[in-house]
């Protein structure tokens, strides 16, 4: 049975609105962060997100959701990325951007 669609995917909240990543797209992307020291507040915001509110990062989580991405595009092109993740990236370079530190 088809997951509903509120639960196949991610939201995350960010300066500009909500953006969406799709479960799988999730669960690639927690996979990458298990290999970077200092991901782990990143990590549980994805683990818990769900049917909750969307998930809210820390700036410095942000930061580095952006690097992690962009390694990881040193070995799988942007294109090839799961659905959303670089749209993810995107957003939250833009946010990283129009909010001050």
């Amino acid at each position: 049975m088809p997951m509903p669609e509120r639960l196949d995917r991610v939201e995350i909240s960010l300066s500009r609105g909500i953006v969406e990543l799709p479960f799988d797209g999730r669960n690639e992307l927690i996979d990458v962060m298990r290999e970077v020291d200092g991901a782990a507040g990143a990590i549980r915001a994805f683990h818990a997100a769900g049917a909750s509110p969307p998930v809210t990062l820390r700036r410095t989580d942000k930061r580095l959701l952006v690097e992690v991405i962009d390694r990881w595009t040193l070995t799988v092109p942007a294109l090839k990325l799961p659905a959303g993740v670089w749209e993810l990236r995107n957003a939250l370079f833009d946010d990283l951007v129009d909010t001050p530190a």
